[in-house]
Parts: C-alpha cells; sequence; structure tokens
C-alpha cells in the first residue's frame, strides 16, 4: 500500500539541506522524499499534515525499561516541593494502594525546601509493618523503612547505614536485587504497557533497554525480550553483565550498561571515580570516589565481544572511571572501532579524554538532563566539584561534537523523564554558552547519532529513501523553537514502519 504525506517541512536529517514537503511511503519503506511529489503519485490522496513539522522518530539510547515501566505505575515522587507534602503524598498513595510492600523512585532532597533526605523514622509513621523502599532519583541509592530492612537482610555490605535506612554503594545493588523479586507479576507487566506509551506520545519509536539487574535468572531481560516482540515500540536489549558465559547463553549482540557493567557511581552518591577529589569530606579514601571493580576485567569482555561481533556498552561517570574505560578499549580494539563500542553517561569530561575517545571512534550515550537541573541542581555540582570544573567538564557537548565523537541523546530513565524535545532544549541552551550547539545538532542527538550508536543507521535515523517509515508530527519547526528555551514543542503523531501509533 502506498501513502502520501505532505507537511510544511519534512526533515529529512540527511544533511541540513535536505528539506522537503512529500514523502511517499510503500510497504512500510520510505520510496521518496523531496518539495515535489512525483507525476505517478499525483493521483493519489495524500495525508496533509498542514502547518507541522516532520523529523525521524525519536531514539531513546539509555533507558532501565522495566524499572522505569514499574516506578511509572508508581508515585511520582519528585513533584513534592517539602518534606511534609513528600510524607503526605506517600501517606495517601499507601492509603490508596493495598500492597504487600512498596517500591517507589525518585525522591531527591534537592526539591524539597528542607534539603534533606527522609527519615528511617518518618518512613516509619507511614506504614509500620508493610516495606517500603524509596530508590533516590539518581539510581544509586536507597531509603528504606524497619519493615523494609527485616524483610531484605544484607550483611557485610559497604555503604549500609541502618539508623539512616539508608543504603549507598555496594549496598544499594544488594537490596534492590532483593526487593525487585518482591515486584508482582501484575505491576511488572503493567509498567512495560505504561512505559510503551510513554515513549511513543514523546515521539520515540526506538529504545535501548538495559536490563540485568539481579533478579532470578534475570527474569526482567527475558520479559522485556519477550515483551518486546509485540510492542509497538522497537526495544532492543543490552545484558548488564560482566560474565562471558552469560553473553554466551543469551545470544544477544548487544551487552553491558549499568548494574554489574558500571564502573564508578554517580555525582550526588559521591561514588562517582575522579581524576581530582570532592571538594566535601566523602566516604572514600582520598575523596576520589571510587572504580568498582578492576578495569583489567574488561579485558576479556572486549576481545571476547571483537571476535562475536558484540556491541560493548560500559557505564562511567567521573573522568577517572571513563579514562580507565577508554584505556581498556584503546588496549582492545581497532582504530575504527567497528563493533561502534559505547560509553554510557560520560558526563565529566577533560580535552584530554575527548580527543582520546575521539580517536578511538567510540560513541557516548548521554543524558543532556543534567544540563537542565531536572536530575541535579547545577548548584549541588558547583558544592561537591567547583564552578570551575563543572563549567568546563560537565557535559561539553559542542567540544564533543567538533571532536567528531557521535553522541546520542538519551533519559536514563526513570533517572530522567524520557522527553527528547524537552532534553534537545537542555542541550540547546547549555549552562556554558561555549559548549551550546546547534538545533539541528540537538535533533541528531535523538535521531541520525542515536541510529549510528545502536547500529541502525542503515534502516533508521533519517528519513531517505529504502528506509524504514519510522517519523514524528511535530506542532513546530525544532530548528526554529528549540532556540527558544521555553518554547513548548508538542508531538501530534507516532509513526513506525508507515503505521500511526494511538498514545
Amino acid at each position: 500500500m502506498v501513502r502520501i504525506i505532505k507537511a510544511k517541512r519534512i526533515i529529512s536529517m540527511a544533511n541540513p539541506e535536505k528539506i522537503g514537503s512529500y514523502m511517499v511511503i510503500d510497504h512500510k519503506k520510505i520510496k521518496y522524499i523531496g518539495e515535489k511529489l512525483p507525476a505517478e503519485f499525483s493521483s493519489l490522496p495524500a495525508e496533509d499534515y498542514g502547518n507541522a513539522t516532520i523529523t525521524p522518530a525519536f531514539f531513546d539510547t539509555h533507558v532501565h525499561y522495566a524499572g522505569y515501566g514499574y516506578c511509572a505505575n508508581s508515585l511520582p515522587l519528585m513533584r513534592a516541593t517539602t518534606t511534609d507534602e513528600t510524607i503526605a503524598n506517600l501517606k495517601k498513595y499507601v492509603n490508596d494502594n493495598d500492597s504487600r510492600n512498596y517500591l517507589l523512585f525518585g525522591y531527591s532532597p534537592h526539591r524539597v525546601k528542607e534539603q534533606r533526605l527522609l527519615t528511617r523514622a518518618e518512613l516509619d509513621s507511614i506504614s509500620g509493618d508493610k516495606p517500603i523502599l524509596i530508590a533516590l532519583y539518581d539510581g544509586h541509592s536507597a531509603l528504606a523503612n524497619t519493615a523494609m530492612i527485616k524483610a531484605c537482610p544484607i550483611k557485610n555490605t559497604k555503604g549500609f547505614y541502618p539508623e539512616k535506612g539508608l543504603y549507598a554503594f555496594e549496598s544499594f545493588y544488594e537490596v534492590y536485587k532483593k526487593v525487585s523479586k518482591m515486584v508482582s507479576v501484575y505491576d511488572f507487566l503493567k509498567g512495560l504497557n505504561i512505559a510503551e506509551k510513554n515513549f511513543i506520545k514523546n515521539g520515540v519509536t526506538t529504545v535501548t533497554a538495559l536490563q540485568g539487574e539481579g533478579l532470578p535468572l534475570n527474569i526482567d531481560l527475558k520479559a522485556v525480550r519477550i515483551f518486546s516482540q509485540w510492542s509497538d515500540l522497537r526495544i532492543v536489549p543490552y545484558f548488564q553483565t560482566r560474565k562471558i558465559s552469560a553473553i554466551r547463553r543469551s545470544g544477544l549482540k548487544t551487552w553491558g550498561g549499568c548494574f554489574d557493567c558500571a564502573i564508578d557511581g554517580s555525582p550526588a552518591g559521591f561514588d562517582m571515580a575522579l581524576i581530582d577529589p570532592y571538594l566535601v569530606d566523602t566516604p572514600f579514601e582520598g575523596n576520589r570516589g571510587m572504580l568498582f571493580y578492576d578495569p583489567r576485567e574488561l579485558d576479556p569482555m572486549i576481545q571476547y565481544a571483537e571476535k562475536k561481533n558484540i556491541q560493548i556498552a560500559i557505564h562511567a561517570i567521573g573522568d577517572r572511571a571513563i579514562d580507565e574505560v577508554v584505556k581498556a578499549f584503546e588496549r582492545n580494539i581497532p582504530k575504527e572501532n567497528p563493533q561502534r563500542h559505547r560509553i554510557e553517561h560520560g558526563i565529566f569530561l577533560n580535552d584530554d579524554l575527548i580527543q582520546r575517545i575521539a580517536q578511538c571512534h567510540l560513541m557516548i550515550s548521554t543524558q543532556p538532563a543534567v544540563l537542565s537541573g531536572e536530575i541535579d541542581p547545577l548548584w549541588v555540582y558547583n558544592d561537591i566539584l567547583g564552578e570551575t570544573r563543572v563549567r568546563e567538564q560537565l557535559l561539553p557537548l559542542k567540544k564533543m561534537l567538533d571532536a567528531g565523537i557521535t553522541v546520542s541523546g538519551s533519559s536514563d530513565a526513570p533517572v530522567s523523564i524520557p522527553n527528547p524535545l524537552k532534553a534537545m532544549s537542555a542541550a540547546v541552551h547549555h549552562f556554558n554558552p561555549l559548549q551550546r550547539i546547534s538545533a539541528y545538532e540537538a535533533l541528531a542527538m535523538y535521531t541520525s547519532n542515536a541510529a549510528r550508536v545502536m547500529r541502525m543507521d542503515k534502516i533508521l535515523g533519517t528519513l531517505e529513501p529504502g528506509k524504514e517509515a519510522d517519523f514524528v508530527v511535530l506542532d513546530k519547526n525544532p530548528l526554529e523553537a528549540l532556540l527558544h528555551e521555553n518554547e513548548q514543542i508538542s508531538v501530534l503523531a507516532t509513526c513506525k514502519k508507515g503505521k500511526m501509533i494511538h498514545f
């Protein structure tokens, strides 16, 4: 079936000049795109979107899909502005939702007036008998009430502070593995569907799903792989394991991410591995964060991946962590990086690291939401790292792109909301004017660049003949609207393989 799509502008992303008004779709693929409709199609009716703008559909190249789905199906803790409001919201949620236990996400001490964590006693006042665990906004620490601490005992694990009900560092991963087993099948599956709808309504058709979060038999990975077979999304699972035997059994060609593969932690958790120390005292010797494992463990992983045509993605946020990951790739891959190995996050970068990453042709999947304050307010980074270091090293996008690094955009959901257009705006309006990028470059992070990072650029990422007809209809021209920091751009329709997806 041939379809004719018409709009005021169709931005192909094949090159900055390639902008048309007509697109012809035949059997799920693009047959033609241009300013005038070829005569052979002139007798066919056109689907006219008037003054709207069409671009390639968006990607989200770093998502904890199952975790995001579950969190999207629970209480949005980030909306509260005071501790009292947070507690009141939690009490109402517990009263309105009868469950054996409660796993929530997103509380931030930086977003409430009191600038502090909830206490164990306050969580006990919400529910004294049912376990509650609240994963903090950075996805690297959590708070628990007494019932949860008793239900999920952990021993001899670094970072557990029972008097506070706080799990950080290694203890967070241990308790998260145990608590994840408590999630009901119904809630798990409901979350997958909610996540799907949220991505589609934001114009996303393709996601990297980082799975393998400690559940028995990697059930989350298996469930997402099954769900992807009938989902309206194109879901590409990456297996978060350091075990070669596990990736061999999985049969996947995409490997890595966070959790077991993460080589360091997060800025606010003070376990981001830094070359120069934090400006505040931390739980770690030398105040330089920590490396979660010996970087030499990456060598056999990379060597195996090279032999089997597998792409590896490794979480590294701090400059010391990134340096170790880059060294591992320098030791083990050809300069051309044919497998398109990736660094996940790559948030704090100095000039030397940028040049070495470019020389190795390594790719970066990052989160522009860190620039908007959605994850951490800028003052938090300034307080713990210093304004100069933050200004020069916090996601220097222009330097990265100018060096020739392929950078894709992502949400790290549930850490930030999967809204590509909002993230593009954050990149265009970088707090450091010297690191601002163009609207076209920001759009490329979620389309053409993202397709390259996910090794899908032969079929997706640009609107060109022969490629799959994945596109999004926007009410405004993003190349103009993104230049205005607070201007809202709405998604009118999302299309995958020539089929409009309802949301």
